[in-house]
């Protein structure tokens, strides 16, 4: 029993005796705790301090960290007497004329100086930096207008047509004038005039089709149907065809090459059998489709080859090690001919049409395909890095020389070529060999093949190399395709009358032409007596498309560089984000130049 009126219950946030609520259960309890909660509150009014203001800061010593040197090294101290220079002039000189003159500069010795810069290893000039801090504030106008809005109001106005009178109509009838311009206008309105009536040139010829296929009995069939098929049981079974090219002169001929089916990663773990498999171009007839006529021999399997359009009994082609191969049919042209269409029609005199079927001749009538081994192959040093993708001959009237030079060519005969491959180079081929010696003009028992190729197999290098520079947007662009201007590819007349099958030219003749003149190294005699005309109006640019999609257009032309003084190829004038993927076919409109 409590015997108080009152009880005391305490809060304590803090949980003083564990909980944060306690009961006071006597009254001697209740009175203590009231009287120590009374004796706090009193001590804490008794303990103030007084208050006392504060004194000054005694400052402390100064340590040195070595800034006071930096601050002295930026201070500009003089280290010697200022000079004082005074210029002037006589006064006679004041106001008088200057006269300037023109002069040759080949008239006077040392005329010109060129003065290049270089780079000055004993001048070092110290640059002073400072730290300067600018605010710029704008300038803040505060302008207004009124404009004053009139009463709304409704207008319309009307046009009326000027007319001549009919005196003046006469007169510009009469006028010569007008008779001088229409005289001038009335051919190319009769010309515009037959045009239309010849054909509309707005006419679509494809909707003409569609139109034309619903009629009854015009039905036409859009598909392509399979003319001739040509397949090699041991040499282009399972092998995919990297390039097709046909004969120039003779008709039904037609060249391919084959490869094997391999990523990058499965011919290195297959080089041994794939080193073995020969690597051959077939060359088929019509006449002919099971048998090949020809088998060019190549050191790995080729991508793009082309027959030289002067002389088609050289082919050119590249490799996939980069490599460019040439080979020599001149000995199987007569072959080709009589395996040809032209000789088609001789052949049937001596056969039973009733019971012959092109291919299935008898074992003892038909030849074995001869296997032609290559003539000349480049040096692998001075090769492509990849893969040759693309192979085109240059035009029989132009030349190529060491800058880049267009000139022209006076024996009318393709003898340079261009190849392309993903390394980022496009390399410009000679085929001419150096100028034998004595004793090779005296050997005339060697073969023509030794001849003209003596000296390029293995030691074959490029005269010109462009190289695709690096761009600040892009990596290095690897070329696929390339297409020169169709001004290039034009022949002339006289050269397409004679353009006949050629047949092979004497030793002796070879050996003259070949001492006479080459292209590498021209004797000082020939060289001062024909000497080669630049042909500056040939567009020396052209287009090239890359592996990842860009069409570049550029110059192949060497240009000079300021800072080296080296050659070095110049820089694309044009880039194009043409496709997404690679480009396989570059060729340019010979409509426009």
């Amino acid at each position: 029993e409590y015997d108080g009126d009152e009880i005391l219950i305490v809060y304590t946030p803090d949980f003083k005796y564990g909980q944060n609520f306690f009961l006071c259960k006597t009254e001697e309890a209740k009175e203590n705790y009231l009287n120590a909660a009374n004796n706090e509150l009193e001590n804490d009014a008794e303990e103030v301090i007084p208050y006392e203001p504060r004194g000054l800061r005694t400052p402390r010593p100064w340590s040195s960290f070595g800034s006071e040197i930096e601050i002295e090294e930026e201070t500009i101290i003089e280290s010697r007497p200022r000079k004082n220079f005074y210029l002037s002039r006589a006064r006679a000189n004041f106001g008088s004329p200057l006269n300037f003159t023109d002069r040759n500069v080949g008239d006077v010795k040392d005329g010109y100086i060129d003065c290049l810069p270089y780079d000055d290893k004993t001048l070092k000039v110290k640059k002073l930096e400072h730290d300067i801090g600018i605010q710029a504030v704008p300038v803040v106008n505060d302008s207004h207008s009124q404009t004053i809005w009139p009463k709304p109001r409704n207008a319309n106005t009307q046009y009326i047509p000027r007319e001549l009178a009919p005196e003046e109509i006469q007169n510009i009838l009469q006028s010569t004038k007008f008779n001088k311009t229409i005289q001038e206008a009335i051919p190319r309105l009769e010309l515009a005039l037959q045009q239309n009536q010849i054909m509309n040139i707005f006419y679509d010829d494809y909707t003409g089709l569609s139109a034309s296929d619903n009629t009854i009995g015009n039905q036409s069939n859009t598909n392509f149907k399979e003319f001739q098929s040509f397949t090699d049981l041991q040499f282009s079974k399972d092998k995919h065809i990297t390039c097709i090219d046909w004969h120039p002169t003779i008709k039904g001929i037609v060249a391919v090459s084959c490869a094997e089916r391999l990523s990058y990663y499965e011919r290195i773990e297959q080089f041994s059998r794939c080193l073995m498999t020969s690597s051959l171009i077939l060359i088929w007839s019509f006449a002919d489709p099971i048998h090949p006529q020809l088998m060019l021999e190549a050191p790995d399997d080729i991508f793009c080859f082309k027959f030289n359009p002067s002389d088609p009994n050289l082919v050119a082609g590249g490799c996939i090690n980069g490599q460019v191969v040439i080979w020599d049919i001149t000995a199987h042209s007569d072959r080709l001919q009589r395996r040809g269409y032209r000789a088609k029609g001789n052949n049937k005199k001596n056969r039973n049409t009733m019971n012959y079927l092109p291919g299935f001749d008898d074992q003892e009538q038909s030849e074995h395909a001869p296997i032609v081994k290559y003539c000349a192959v480049s040096s692998i040093e001075a090769s492509h890095r990849a893969a040759i993708t693309d192979l085109q001959w240059i035009p029989e009237q132009i030349e190529i020389g060491r800058q880049g030079i267009v000139i022209e060519n006076k024996s009318q005969q393709c003898n340079q070529l261009i190849t392309c491959s993903p390394d980022n180079s496009v390399l410009f081929w000679d085929t001419r060999s150096n100028k034998p010696t004595a004793k090779d003009k005296e050997d005339t028992s060697a073969t023509l093949t030794n001849l003209r190729f003596k000296y390029l197999d293995l030691n074959w290098k490029p005269i010109l190399k462009v190289s695709l520079a690096k761009s600040e947007a892009m990596n290095e662009l690897g070329p696929t395709r390339f297409s020169i201007s169709p001004r290039h590819l034009r022949k002339s007349k006289s050269h397409q009358q004679n353009l006949q099958p050629t047949t092979a030219p004497s030793p002796q003749r070879l050996i003259s032409e070949y001492s006479s003149a080459s292209f590498h190294s021209p004797s000082p005699t020939a060289t001062s007596r024909v000497r080669p005309l630049t042909l500056d109006n040939i567009n020396s640019k052209f287009f090239i498309g890359t592996e990842d999609g860009r069409l570049v257009y550029i110059d192949w032309k060497m240009d000079k560089d300021p800072d080296t003084g080296k050659l070095t190829t110049s820089k694309p004038d044009y880039y194009l984000n043409a496709h997404d993927s690679y480009i396989n076919v570059v060729q340019q409109s010979p409509f426009f130049d």
